[in-house]
């Protein structure tokens, strides 16, 4: 049973209908995986990440539009990777600690079953496993800030990525890998509905599987 005194949080943050993304400074707290877990299980209405900074950023949860989204996302790439065969898929739901302490939960992504096997299996079982994902992709939902939005792809390929993708419906997308170099490099494609028709997500993340198998880092992708 839980303790009342021992829940994080208790007041909604805001009303259900008010769309937020809420960014506090927490650095100074120090905050451990077991307080940060216990945080998002006391306020499971909201999607709480954690940026590399210590910045604790809080999101209201998806819309049905934007969950259909990643829906088709996540089913297209789980089809690739079943028949691919190397890795395997996360969903929204499924949160990462990445080497620089930030704590990541990506609209989709994709690990090589080689290194998810070699975490132990308390480590596989914890609440943000230690390990940055190969491949991710994120969709920029309204609240998103551009500039924050490349800076968390910036930060997912620093910390061992080899590619982030996000894009928004209405635009464009557009990813940033690492270089043969290990340096960052971005491109991008003309329209979400390009991304569906042509599977360019699962178009990314067999590229990411091959350079895996190489040993090469992913340095560009064509149109």
């Amino acid at each position: 049973m839980i303790n009342r005194k021992d829940i994080m949080a208790s007041n909604p943050l805001t009303d259900i209908d008010t769309e937020i993304y809420l960014v506090l400074d927490v650095s100074g707290l120090g905050l451990t995986d077991d307080q940060f877990f216990r945080l998002c299980r006391d306020n499971d209405d909201f999607h709480i990440e954690m940026s590399g900074e210590g910045e604790l950023i809080i999101m209201s949860p998806n819309r049905p539009t934007t969950g259909r989204k990643h829906a088709k996302i996540v089913q297209r790439l789980a089809n690739w990777a079943d028949q691919d065969g190397t890795g395997d898929v996360y969903d929204a739901t499924s949160e990462f600690a990445l080497p620089n302490g930030a704590k990541r939960a990506p609209d989709a992504s994709w690990i090589l079953k080689s290194r998810w096997n070699a975490l132990t299996g308390d480590e596989q079982e914890s609440f943000t496993p230690h390990i940055c994902p190969d491949f991710v992709v994120e969709v920029r939902s309204p609240t998103d800030r551009m500039k924050r939005l490349k800076a968390k792809m910036n930060e997912y390929v620093n910390n061992g990525a080899r590619l982030a993708f996000f894009f928004f419906f209405r635009n464009f997308l557009r990813g940033r890998g690492r270089s043969s170099t290990g340096s960052s490099s971005s491109s991008s494609t003309g329209g979400a509905a390009t991304f569906f028709r042509a599977g360019a997500a699962t178009f990314c993340a067999a590229a990411v599987a091959r350079s895996a198998g190489t040993g090469k880092p992913v340095s560009h992708f064509g149109h």
